[in-house]
């Protein structure tokens, strides 16, 4: 399926960009996010080479990262509410959202 191609390629470019800026910060630049995204294609190229059990291993270490990140930002606020050092300020509708458009077409749906 082409589509499916273009879209985990668009995905590893987007994420070589954001791991560009997570190590290198305002300095990093497209030639960078680039070649990490090469660069991760290649890994993952090279471990389905080697068997596509150590990738499914890679894989699944990758989503219980993933979960757990999850699972600390919710404890991280959750602490915060606990501690009652959170805003409630923060999520006023009329702060929020205040000057976009209520109309859905101008949101380019």
């Amino acid at each position: 399926n082409q589509s499916s191609g273009i879209n985990a390629e668009y995905g590893t470019v987007l994420f070589g960009e954001y791991l560009s800026h997570l190590i290198w910060g305002a300095a990093a630049t497209t030639l960078m996010s680039k070649i990490l995204a090469v660069a991760l294609i290649v890994t993952l190229g090279v471990l389905n080479i080697v068997g596509v059990n150590v990738t499914a291993k890679v894989c699944t270490v990758a989503s219980v990262l993933k979960v757990a990140v999850v699972g600390f930002l919710i404890a991280c606020g959750g602490a915060v509410v606990i501690r009652g050092q959170g805003v409630i300020s923060n999520f006023d509708p009329s702060l929020s959202f205040s000057g976009s458009s209520t109309n859905p077409a101008e949101y380019g749906l």
